[in-house]
């Protein structure tokens, strides 16, 4: 009797240590799952952690951006410590930093504000530019007795050379101008420069040279003809770009930039322009915009707006 008394305490006992020796290897894992909002970061993406596990997340917000909450635990701290007892979902909310200011800029992000110097600002089609600081004071303004292109330019000695919008011009798609015209810190006419007639009309930009020559974008009209003779199979006559440079102290075109001087096709193979467009990358591949739909203009025959 005491043989089996003893041969069963020994088994309760083996039966006991075989548990508890199970019971640590499978110890309970849990699932952190770290989410995080646009405008910061956070130093832990989450992971498989062992129950009772002490987690520190340090949530740091871009420029710009601050820090408001945790969803998921009550906190609005972005350092926080947790215990991994269960699986947890956080994430992390961030915000933009924005501000109240003054009337003219109502609300801001100052840390994105470059604050090097002034903005100067033009109403596209409208008659009036502003010179401005990082917070929206009025410095300057111009007044025009015509509507704005699309590009004004602020030289160093404080005048303007600005696209102007002519009425009637011959031809027109989106952006052109046809005038360009320089104007003093009173909004004075100090001088003018037309490129508009029946085949050229300038249009978007002007660039001021450091010789203070003038870069001008010029759309220039080619004939059906002509551009049937380089692959181009069109009844209806067509538009591309040139780049010329005006002096404007004597109105002189000093150089001169056209696209048509630069293209390839590779339909018709017996004309010289003919090439695979792929190996000619110093080329403009003037079938490519064909059926292409990329711009509503393309159908009106301004073939390299893209």
């Amino acid at each position: 009797m005491r043989k089996c008394l003893l041969l069963a305490v020994s088994i309760l006992t083996f039966f006991i240590s075989l548990t508890g020796c199970s019971k640590d290897s499978t110890k309970s894992k849990f699932q952190l799952t770290v989410e995080v909002t646009e405008g910061g970061s956070v130093d832990n993406i989450g992971g498989i952690y062992d129950q009772g596990t002490k987690v520190i997340l340090l949530a740091t917000p871009d420029p710009g951006y601050v820090f408001k909450y945790w969803e998921g635990i009550e906190s609005i701290s972005p350092k926080i410590e947790i215990s991994i007892n269960d699986d947890i979902l956080l994430k992390a909310v961030f915000e933009l930093n924005v501000k109240s200011i003054n009337d003219s800029v109502p609300y801001i992000v100052e840390d994105l504000v470059d604050k090097s110097g002034y903005r100067f600002f033009i109403e596209n089609g409208g008659t009036e530019c502003y010179l401005v600081d990082e917070l929206g004071n009025m410095i300057h303004q111009w007044e025009f007795d015509m509507n704005l292109g699309q590009d004004i330019e602020l030289s160093d000695d404080g005048n303007l050379f600005g696209m102007f919008k002519i009425e009637d011009p011959t031809f027109s798609f989106g952006g052109a101008s046809g005038l360009i015209r320089r104007i003093d810190k009173n909004s004075n006419l100090l001088w003018e420069y037309r490129i508009a007639d029946d085949d050229n009309i300038s249009h978007h930009d002007l660039e001021i040279m450091p010789n203070g020559n003038l870069l001008v974008l010029v759309w220039q009209r080619i004939t059906s003809e002509s551009a049937q003779e380089v692959g181009f199979e069109t009844t209806e006559d067509i538009f591309v770009e040139k780049i010329i440079e005006l002096n404007p102290s004597n109105d002189e075109i000093v150089w001169e930039w056209n696209s048509w001087d630069h293209i390839v096709q590779n339909k018709n193979i017996l004309i010289s322009n003919y090439g695979e467009p792929q190996d000619h990358p110093e080329k403009i591949d003037i079938l490519y915009n064909l059926n292409s739909g990329v711009s509503q203009f393309v159908a009106q025959g301004d073939i390299i707006n893209a």
